[in-house]
């Protein structure tokens, strides 16, 4: 679960992540920037252990538009990402990009 975008005019944004039993993380991203890492590797920014997620299963990004700041979900897995839109999933094909604009992640 991710709140966010909030941020600045400069175009950083603030996203806080939160998973299941975890206390929850926030991250200042600016576009160009670093991205947060999220899957099952350690190496991960955020680490998520339920079977299925990749070790590397997605990236979020702070993205610049015409619309302001926003960020990018980028899956990285090998079986697609999937997100919820108004409470119904969308299944991400590998490689897609999804950008959010002053919207819950």
């Amino acid at each position: 679960k991710a709140s966010g975008p909030t941020g600045p005019k400069n175009g950083t944004i603030v996203v806080l992540l939160e998973t299941d039993g975890q206390q929850p993380k926030q991250f200042r991203l600016a576009p160009g920037k670093r991205t947060i890492k999220v899957g099952r590797s350690a190496n991960c920014d955020v680490v998520l252990t339920p079977k299925g997620v990749s070790a590397h299963h997605f990236n979020i990004a702070a993205i610049a538009s015409k619309c302001g700041p926003g960020v990018a979900v980028q899956d990285m897995s090998r079986n697609g990402t999937c997100l919820l839109s108004h409470g119904s999933p969308l299944k991400l094909p590998k490689g897609v990009k999804v950008e959010v604009f002053q919207s819950a992640v």
